[in-house]
């Protein structure tokens, strides 16, 4: 017969294997995100918690329009190189792939 008491160690088990999975397929910059993932057993559910953005992290976002707040041009660096520049994209950059 299953207790609750093994139920809820079965249950922190998995928290604990989802909170594993979950860090180790983040992404690291200054590792906030992977830090911020808890996970909570409580009554019949696992509840998992992390940073507001890691849906943009995992989901991306819409294109938008990006603009330097304290200087005139934007400065990052991308494959160790500085970028200072971007040339624009085509308009039409879908691509349909067919079975």
């Amino acid at each position: 017969m299953v207790t609750d008491e093994k139920m809820t160690l079965f249950k922190r088990g998995i928290a604990n294997d989802l909170v594993n999975e979950l860090v180790r397929a983040a992404p690291v910059d200054k590792g906030g995100l992977r830090k911020s993932i808890r996970a909570v057993v409580q009554g019949k559910g696992i509840f998992i918690s992390m940073v507001d953005y890691a849906l943009h992290v995992e989901f991306g976002t819409a294109p938008h329009i990006i603009t330097p707040k304290n200087k005139q041009s934007l400065h990052w660096k991308w494959w160790q190189r500085c970028v200072r520049k971007a040339r624009p994209s085509p308009r039409n950059t879908t691509t349909t792939i067919h079975p």
